[in-house]
């Protein structure tokens, strides 16, 4: 179980490995991860979202003049 969790955690933000604690990010908070190429990340999110039992919501958005996904945990 321990390496299914870790798969499902970790993701690739366009060459960097960042780590997404899905069983803490509570429903009704968000995160933002800068990217170039959005679409490929979002795909990964949904993803390992899904495989977490976590339902999201997501959109890019331009913050602090930085291009990026904002993710909404929603269920």
């Amino acid at each position: 179980m321990k390496e299914k969790t870790s798969k499902i955690s970790w993701l690739n933000l366009e060459g960097t490995p960042v780590h997404i604690d899905w069983w803490a990010f509570q429903v009704g908070t968000s995160f933002f991860l800068p990217c170039c190429k959005c679409r490929p990340l979002l795909y990964e999110i949904a993803k390992k979202a899904r495989k977490a039992g976590v339902r999201i919501a997501s959109k890019t958005v331009l913050e602090n003049n930085v291009r990026g996904l904002r993710i909404w945990r929603i269920d």
